[in-house]
């Protein structure tokens, strides 16, 4: 204990629940509406960047 502390406490939070945020709505519905890139590999990705 550090002097002159007496108590800590930490308070307990509820389970963080991914699905409920905003960022994850959004991100489903770019899933949903076609948005997305999908990549074989990481030299397929670094290819059509041109890298």
């Amino acid at each position: 204990m550090l002097r002159g502390v007496t108590k800590v406490s930490v308070p307990r939070t509820k389970k963080y629940d991914i699905t409920k945020t905003a960022g994850f709505r959004e991100a489903m519905e770019d899933v949903k509406c076609g948005r997305v890139t999908h990549y074989d590999s990481l030299q397929d990705f670094y290819k059509e960047m041109g890298l």
